[in-house]
Order: C-alpha cells, then sequence, then structure tokens
C-alpha cells in the first residue's frame, strides 16, 4: 500500500507562525503575501476565540505552498502555487460581501483554511490500481497534512469532528480528473454532489462544500485577460510538471471550450449569484476565441500560441 503525505522537509522547516513568517518574509516586497486576508480576518472574526488559531494554519499552510510549489521552490508550478491561495481566499471575500449570504463565521473559517490547504499536496504517487475512490492520491495527501497542522492546536474551539469532515470533503471533492469512463464523477462539481450523496448533511453544509468546488474554479468569471492568463499558468504546469502531451492550439481551443461549458459548472446558491452573471458575458467570447485558436497556423511554437490566446483576450476586454 502506497504511504500519502509523509512529512516532507517543508513541513519539518514550518510548523510554527514564526517559522512561517519567516520564510514569507523571504518573498518580494511587492508580492501580495497575505496581507488582504489578513487585514479581512482580523475584522470578520475579530471577537472568535480561534482567530489566532485560524490565522497561523492559513499562514503555515500559505508558507509551506510558497517554499514547496511557489515562488520561493527550486520547481516553482506555474498554477498551483501560493497565488493561487491568494486567488481563492480574494473570492471567498468578495463573497462574503454578498448581502444575501448565510454563511456563518466558522463557515467563513472553514472555507479560510480550505483555500490555503487544498492544493498543498501536488507530486504524490499514484493511488494503489485496487482502489476504487475517486478521490485523488494529491487530494487525499493535502487533507492529511491539513490535519495533521490542525491537530497541533489541541485546545482548539474551531475544529470539531463534524467542521473537520467538511473540510475533509472539500478537499476531497476538489479532485479535477482527466477524463474516461469515470470523468463525469469529476466534472461540473459532480464529484461533490456523489460525496455529499453519501454524508446525507444539513442543506447549509451541503451549501458550503459546493460553494468550496465553486471558489476553486470560478475563474470562468474573471475578465477574459485574467483568464486567458490563468489558463496558461495551467497549461504551463501541465507541460512542466505533468509531462502532458497536449498541443497549444488544442488546450486553447478544444480544451477551452471542455472545460468552461462542460467541465466547470456553479453549484452554491451563493456562487451562482456572485459568479454566474460574469461568466455568462464571458461566454460569446470563450466562443469567439476557441474559434479563433483552432484556426491558428499548427506551425506556431506553444508560446506563440498562448501569446496570441492572450492577445484576443486583452481585445476581447477593450470592446467589451
Amino acid at each position: 500500500m502506497i504511504e500519502l503525505a509523509q512529512v516532507d522537509d517543508v513541513e519539518s522547516r514550518i510548523v510554527t507562525l514564526a517559522e512561517a513568517q519567516e520564510v514569507i518574509a523571504c518573498l518580494p516586497h511587492d508580492h501580495p503575501k497575505l496581507r488582504q486576508w489578513h487585514n479581512w480576518a482580523q475584522v470578520q472574526f475579530k471577537n472568535q476565540t480561534w482567530l489566532d488559531e485560524l490565522i497561523a494554519t492559513v499562514t503555515i499552510s500559505y508558507a509551506r505552498m510558497t517554499l514547496r510549489n511557489g515562488s520561493l521552490s527550486d520547481q516553482p508550478r506555474a498554477y498551483h502555487n501560493e497565488h493561487h491561495i491568494n486567488e481563492l481566499l480574494q473570492r471567498l471575500m468578495r463573497c462574503s460581501q454578498h448581502p444575501d449570504h448565510q454563511v456563518t463565521l466558522p463557515g467563513w473559517a472553514i472555507l479560510s483554511v480550505f483555500a490555503a490547504t487544498h492544493d498543498l499536496r501536488q507530486d504524490e504517487p499514484r493511488k494503489d490500481p485496487d482502489d476504487d475512490s475517486l478521490v485523488g492520491a494529491n487530494e487525499t495527501a493535502s487533507y492529511i497534512e491539513a490535519e495533521r497542522l490542525i491537530n497541533q492546536y489541541r485546545e482548539s474551539t474551531l475544529w470539531n469532528p463534524h467542521r473537520l469532515m467538511l473540510l475533509m470533503t472539500m478537499i476531497h471533492a476538489s479532485t479535477f480528473g482527466a477524463g474516461g469512463k469515470r470523468s463525469t464523477n469529476f466534472f461540473q462539481g459532480n464529484l461533490s454532489r456523489r460525496l455529499l450523496a453519501q454524508l446525507r448533511l444539513a442543506e447549509s453544509d451541503e451549501q458550503l462544500v459546493y460553494l468550496a468546488c465553486d471558489i476553486d474554479t470560478a475563474n470562468v468569471s474573471l475578465p477574459l485577460s485574467k483568464y486567458a492568463r490563468s489558463a496558461t499558468k495551467v497549461y504551463d504546469e501541465l507541460l512542466s510538471h505533468q509531462n502532458a502531451d497536449i498541443p497549444a492550439k488544442v488546450f486553447f481551443s478544444d480544451a477551452q471550450m471542455a472545460y468552461f461549458f462542460d467541465q466547470q459548472r456553479l453549484h452554491s446558491k451563493l456562487g451562482l449569484a456572485v459568479f454566474q452573471p460574469e461568466k455568462s458575458a464571458n461566454a460569446k467570447h470563450i466562443t469567439d476565441m476557441s474559434s479563433e485558436m483552432a484556426e491558428v497556423d499548427a506551425a506556431l511554437d506553444n508560446d506563440a500560441v498562448k501569446a496570441r490566446f492572450i492577445d484576443l483576450a486583452i481585445q476581447k476586454d477593450q470592446n467589451t
């Protein structure tokens, strides 16, 4: 049986808040770090006994991501790095401003930890072929590391078995499949639905899990130029870390259509209210851009294709 999420050098090095702050201090001055989320959390959770613990958990996770996969890594990933955490936290904070949200303060805290921990592990060995779970090895391992970190706070007033189960479900449901006969269980949030069907949770808890899934993939609602840059980062990481064999022309045409229209669906009521209008506004532009990319010269190298995709997106933004 393959062991997942064994403690590595990064986890051993960054155990305390002070150690995390020391690592984050090595980032460039203009790096966003966690400034905006820290400011938001100090206001949002100011009277909660678990505020310091929450800040430590998110900050330690952020530092580990930075050192393992991000700006301070020897082998940085283009997409799954600390900037991805920032993106999710930005979306989370935006959702918290919606006047009709029904999320509790512990709910926002759990979502914050989800944002910081769901991609902690990216290089886990493939699971045993006899393991028929749909949950990916990276997601399984990410939760194990997150739980180890949370368990450092033995007197926690934030975490209990139920909230840990919600975090685990969120992280496990963030598995994104690569197609094949079981792909329907991954795409469109269907893995969230499948896991939730086994748990029979209250609607508020189900909505929280769905919202985690939504903020993870809501790049579809970004301005087109930002969406395009996000897509190029995904592509770069596929090539650099997964040795994917997919031509840039295909990725920025057919694959974009598949992701935008088939694979990404919003499921939570709050996610739909916040992100769906902008996703809908992007739909025709993505269709047009994908069609144009399908017609580019097949002799163009990857960098030229990526640049063309970004240029198209900038033009669309300027004309909108």
